[in-house]
């Protein structure tokens, strides 16, 4: 049998350890939420990257495909102009959702008739 100073001393290692053993649990707790919050300003920096690239490379394909035009620095007939290109341009946006839409009803309806022959079939058996 253990004597009392022997029983507390064991206490006391185990408390030691245990101490020891958290302290190494929230440094490695540290660690592990600091590369954390690193990856995430690293993915965060890359994607605000990447936004800046994309901004930049649809500012250049607008600029190539249509030329701004300026107006009130060229006079009523660039914006004369600038106004024609506008109206086609929303023409044919019209226009390409027109087709879309009507090529949705097409074939939804050949959908519907599809499903109906197959109904039809089935009955007929």
């Amino acid at each position: 049998m253990k004597t009392y100073t022997q029983f507390f001393e064991d206490i006391e290692q185990r408390r030691k350890q245990f101490h020891q053993k958290r302290i190494e649990q929230i440094a490695a707790h540290k660690e592990k939420v600091a590369a954390f919050r690193e990856a995430q300003k690293e993915k965060e920096r890359r994607r605000k990257e990447k936004a800046q690239i994309k901004a930049e490379l649809k500012k250049e394909l607008q600029t190539e495909q249509h030329p701004v035009m300026e107006p009130e620095k060229y006079g009523a007939h660039n914006l004369a102009v600038s106004r024609r290109q506008q109206t086609q341009k929303s023409g044919l946006i019209r226009r390409a959702q027109q087709n879309y839409y009507s090529n949705q009803r097409k074939y939804q309806t050949a959908k519907n008739r599809n499903i109906a022959n197959i109904l039809k079939s089935e009955e007929d058996s």
